[in-house]
Protein backbone atom coordinates (compact mmCIF):
# COMPACT_ATOMS: atom_id res chain seq x y z
CA UNK A 1 0.00 0.00 0.00
CA UNK A 2 2.87 2.40 0.76
CA UNK A 3 4.36 1.69 -2.68
CA UNK A 4 1.11 2.70 -4.35
CA UNK A 5 1.12 5.94 -2.38
CA UNK A 6 4.67 6.70 -3.44
CA UNK A 7 3.91 5.89 -7.07
CA UNK A 8 0.80 8.06 -6.96
CA UNK A 9 2.80 10.95 -5.50
CA UNK A 10 5.42 10.66 -8.19
CA UNK A 11 2.85 10.57 -10.93
CA UNK A 12 1.11 13.56 -9.50
CA UNK A 13 4.30 15.54 -9.16
CA UNK A 14 5.22 15.36 -12.78
CA UNK A 15 2.25 17.23 -14.22
CA UNK A 16 2.74 20.09 -11.83
CA UNK A 17 5.77 21.13 -13.74
CA UNK A 18 3.77 21.36 -16.90
CA UNK A 19 2.14 24.41 -18.40
CA UNK A 20 2.09 26.26 -21.68
CA UNK A 21 4.94 28.54 -22.62
CA UNK A 22 2.47 31.43 -22.76
CA UNK A 23 1.41 31.01 -19.14
CA UNK A 24 3.04 33.00 -16.38
CA UNK A 25 2.25 30.32 -13.79
CA UNK A 26 4.99 28.23 -12.25
CA UNK A 27 5.04 24.50 -12.87
CA UNK A 28 3.98 24.03 -9.26
CA UNK A 29 0.95 26.29 -9.69
CA UNK A 30 -0.08 24.43 -12.84
CA UNK A 31 0.14 21.14 -10.96
CA UNK A 32 -2.31 22.50 -8.40
CA UNK A 33 -4.70 23.48 -11.20
CA UNK A 34 -4.85 19.78 -12.09
CA UNK A 35 -5.65 18.82 -8.48
CA UNK A 36 -2.15 17.60 -7.58
CA UNK A 37 -0.10 18.83 -4.59
CA UNK A 38 2.85 21.00 -5.65
CA UNK A 39 5.14 19.21 -3.21
CA UNK A 40 5.31 16.03 -5.24
CA UNK A 41 7.47 17.72 -7.86
CA UNK A 42 11.10 18.14 -6.81
CA UNK A 43 12.61 21.59 -6.48
CA UNK A 44 14.59 22.84 -9.42
CA UNK A 45 12.10 22.89 -12.30
CA UNK A 46 13.73 25.07 -14.94
CA UNK A 47 10.82 25.05 -17.37
CA UNK A 48 7.85 23.20 -18.73
CA UNK A 49 5.60 22.90 -21.76
CA UNK A 50 1.93 21.99 -21.69
CA UNK A 51 -0.55 21.54 -24.49
CA UNK A 52 -3.76 22.34 -22.63
CA UNK A 53 -5.82 20.84 -25.46
CA UNK A 54 -4.26 17.38 -25.34
CA UNK A 55 -2.71 17.44 -21.85
CA UNK A 56 0.70 16.44 -23.22
CA UNK A 57 3.50 17.89 -21.13
CA UNK A 58 7.24 18.03 -20.70
CA UNK A 59 8.91 19.18 -17.51
CA UNK A 60 12.55 20.19 -17.36
CA UNK A 61 14.76 19.92 -14.29
CA UNK A 62 18.22 21.46 -14.04
CA UNK A 63 19.62 17.94 -13.60
CA UNK A 64 18.57 14.44 -12.65
CA UNK A 65 17.21 14.16 -9.14
CA UNK A 66 17.22 11.27 -6.63
CA UNK A 67 15.74 11.24 -3.14
CA UNK A 68 14.22 8.85 -0.61
CA UNK A 69 10.70 8.67 0.74
CA UNK A 70 10.39 6.16 3.56
CA UNK A 71 12.02 2.98 2.20
CA UNK A 72 11.72 3.94 -1.48
CA UNK A 73 14.19 5.82 -3.63
CA UNK A 74 12.79 8.03 -6.39
CA UNK A 75 14.62 9.11 -9.52
CA UNK A 76 13.59 11.94 -11.84
CA UNK A 77 15.36 12.34 -15.17
CA UNK A 78 16.11 15.89 -16.31
CA UNK A 79 13.16 15.71 -18.73
CA UNK A 80 9.81 14.20 -17.78
CA UNK A 81 6.99 13.57 -20.26
CA UNK A 82 3.38 12.50 -19.94
CA UNK A 83 -0.27 13.39 -20.38
CA UNK A 84 -2.12 15.19 -17.59
CA UNK A 85 -5.80 15.70 -16.87
CA UNK A 86 -7.52 16.65 -13.61
CA UNK A 87 -6.39 14.13 -10.98
CA UNK A 88 -4.67 11.83 -13.48
CA UNK A 89 -1.35 11.40 -15.28
CA UNK A 90 -0.80 8.84 -18.02
CA UNK A 91 2.07 7.83 -20.34
CA UNK A 92 4.58 9.01 -17.75
CA UNK A 93 8.23 8.81 -18.78
CA UNK A 94 11.30 9.94 -16.83
CA UNK A 95 10.35 8.91 -13.28
CA UNK A 96 11.22 5.65 -11.56
CA UNK A 97 11.16 4.17 -8.08
CA UNK A 98 13.61 1.74 -6.49
CA UNK A 99 11.93 -1.05 -4.57
CA UNK A 100 14.36 -3.27 -2.73
CA UNK A 101 17.07 -3.77 -5.37
CA UNK A 102 15.07 -3.01 -8.51
CA UNK A 103 14.34 0.24 -10.34
CA UNK A 104 10.78 0.33 -11.71
CA UNK A 105 9.41 2.86 -14.15
CA UNK A 106 6.28 4.59 -12.99
CA UNK A 107 3.70 4.37 -15.72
Amino acid sequence: MALRSVIFLILVSLPASLASANDKLSAYQVLQQYDFPAGILPKGVSGYELNRGTGEFSTFLQETCNFKIESYELSYKSTIHGVISPGRITNLKGVSVKVLFFWLDIV
